[in-house]
């Protein structure tokens, strides 16, 4: 009787040691105890635990499978042994083992949790749902469920309820790091970074040394450009975590906003040797390899990425971005498609009605529905003659366009963007009109320019007269859009040099200025600023219609004089959108227009001289 209690007494403290984080010496006990009785369930039971919490799941398998030869009564050996098969993959199994433990014990509540943490492995967010339902029944304090439950719901895109879960787990247990860290990915996925940041801080408060959220927290400051701040986040998560491939990858887009390109690319392809399956790193190589201006090394790694994932939008939008540069193809308009699921342009409002796609627009009743920016938009109204004389059309058109297209357009149906009226059959994205309109080849290019027209007349007055004699020339310039894309901006301390041009009357298209650049161009006797913000496109058609030429970068502005047919001259970052294509130096799209490109990714210099050389040469004092 005594040595029985003494043995039992060695399988509490071992169970103990295991719970206290202690596995090796747990097991060490337990192999003590296994050599005089080899058929002592709870010895083999915990044993098993130690093994899996060594990371060792294969040898906690067989050692539960032993326990359940002993006890197959026991419901918690066919949990533990569920847990051991998920952490093999074996998900299946895995769910087998925990219904034949709800079976044995039917309140088993952290059965429940488990087959539902199974169940979202399997992307069944709804059936995990159901699971973690009725664990919090049978258990409402269950942390663990509130948590796992809200990443379910986050799967299910129903954020709100979301965050409500991860609330109810925070207010169970205030220092649940899982349930800020799951919070904060949540807040993210609602790009509301700077909540997600405070979160990820408090998780981190809790457990220094979590690997996973420091890399999450640089994500979020990725998101918020604050480059260096997420490099130093990177940086620490390789550091604890040597092999999280994700930091890696990380690493490189903040190295890739940092303009530190090379680097950028060497850090995700750690990523990738680490994780030679990382769908998400090939995407974002090839992207990375497309600004280089490297397109075979950009396709290469796209088709990679295809080829892991073939669902993949991202990699597919990035693979026609790079056709598209090369040259327009039924193929490449195909693939553009891709971008409409994608989490950057996968946002349109729902019509409720489909998109038309390669389908025949002849007869059709069709919505083109804003998307993009206003560049995209003005490069697409090219297609409203073509695409008006075979359907029945209404242009969804923001506030600041609806004037000038009015003009440009007579008859043309403008409604609100999201608005649909009610005959209307299907939407058309704007971006899609070429693969509708079967746009497989330069020369199948629709409306030769102008195809938009102003009005000179409105022409706003600017604060110094741009008629000037001792100035024989007129230069409309904008060097500064948002910051996406990035790098396409010119820094005012570059574009600055062109101002020397002392013969050209260079009138500023940007109302936006900062007090670096207004400081800068009022000490400039020749650059002449407007007097009233430029509230729509037909104020800016109205004073390009009064300029010889167009400096700019690729911004709305470019569209719009390219549109207008005025002589323009882009300057363009390497590896620029595919709409202005690959190492030429005009323009399918706009005639009139002039391609100055950057030979090396962040360097303007070179463009500044090339432009400033062609000022006094095209107009000379």
């Amino acid at each position: 009787m005594q040595l029985d209690m003494a043995y039992e007494d060695a399988v509490r403290k071992a169970a103990e040691l295991c719970s206290l984080g202690r596995p090796a010496e747990a097991e060490r006990l337990c192999r003590g105890i296994l050599r005089v009785r080899p058929r002592d369930y709870e010895a083999l039971r915990v044993l098993g635990l130690c093994a899996y919490f060594q990371g060792r799941p294969q040898d906690a398998l067989l050692a539960l499978g032993k326990a359940l030869e002993v006890n197959p009564g026991s419901h918690q050996a066919w949990l533990n042994r569920g847990v051991a098969l998920q952490a093999l993959n074996r998900l299946e199994e895995a769910i087998a083992d925990f219904d034949r433990a709800i079976a044995l014990k039917p309140d088993y509540a952290d059965a429940f949790c488990n087959r539902g943490n199974v169940l979202q492995s399997l992307n069944g967010y709804r059936d995990a749902i159901i699971s973690y339902d009725r664990a919090i029944a049978l258990e409402p304090e269950l942390v663990e469920a509130h948590v796992n439950r809200g990443i379910a719901l986050d799967g299910l895109e129903r954020q709100a309820d979301a965050l409500a879960a991860f609330a109810a787990a925070i207010a169970l247990q205030a220092d649940c790091v899982e349930a800020y860290f799951a919070r904060a990915r949540t807040l993210q996925t609602l790009n509301r970074n700077e909540e997600a940041l405070a979160d990820y801080d408090r998780a981190l408060a809790i457990r220094p040394e979590y690997a996973e959220a420091r890399c999450n927290r640089g994500n979020a400051l990725e998101a918020l450009t604050r480059h260096q701040e997420a490099l130093a986040d990177y940086e620490r998560a390789i550091f604890i975590s040597p092999r999280l491939a994700e930091a890696y990858a990380g690493r490189g887009a903040a190295l890739e906003g940092l303009n530190r390109h090379d680097e950028a690319l060497a850090s995700y392809d750690a990523a990738l040797r680490l994780k030679p399956d990382y769908v998400e790193a090939h995407a974002n190589r090839a992207l990375l390899l497309h600004g280089l201006g490297r397109l075979e090394e950009a396709l290469k790694s796209a088709d990679r990425a295809i080829a892991i994932r073939p669902t993949y939008a991202e990699a597919k939008y990035g693979k026609a971005c790079c056709l598209l540069s090369q040259g327009l193809s039924q193929e490449a308009w195909r693939l553009y498609e891709e971008r409409l699921r994608t989490r950057q342009y996968g946002d349109l409002p729902d019509l409720g009605i489909p998109f038309l796609g390669e389908n025949n627009p002849a007869g059709q009743k069709i919505v083109v529905q804003w998307e993009q920016r206003f560049g995209d938009v003005v490069q697409m109204l090219r297609y409203v003659p073509l695409l008006d004389s075979v359907a029945q059309t209404w242009w969804q058109i923001q506030e600041p366009l609806r004037e000038l297209i009015a003009r440009s357009f007579p008859g043309l149906r403008q409604i609100d963007v999201g608005e649909r009226p009610a005959e209307a059959e299907y939407c058309l994205p704007y971006t899609s009109l070429p693969l509708a309109m079967r746009t497989f080849a330069e020369s199948d290019i629709p409306a030769p320019v102008p195809y938009l027209r102003a009005r000179p007349e409105k022409r706003p007055i600017c604060k110094n007269d741009i008629s000037s004699p001792s100035q024989r020339w007129c230069v409309g310039v904008a060097w500064r859009g948002n910051e996406n894309p990035p790098n396409r901006s010119v820094p005012i301390e570059q574009f600055n040099s062109l101002f020397d041009a002392d013969q050209v009357r260079f009138v500023v298209l940007q109302s936006d200025l900062n007090d670096r650049e207004s400081a800068m161009l009022k000490q400039r006797d020749n650059v002449a600023l407007l007097d009233q913000p430029l509230r729509s496109f037909d104020d800016t058609a109205a004073i390009l219609a009064g300029v010889d030429l167009v400096v700019t970068i690729d911004t709305a502005v470019a569209h719009l004089a390219g549109a207008l047919g005025l002589p323009t001259w882009i300057l363009l970052k390497r590896g620029a959108d595919w709409r202005w294509m690959l190492d030429r130096d005009d323009s399918p799209w706009y005639p009139t227009a002039r391609l100055v490109r950057q030979q090396e990714l962040g360097v303007w210099d070179d463009v500044i001289l090339k432009v400033r050389a062609a000022l006094d040469r095209d107009f000379p004092r």
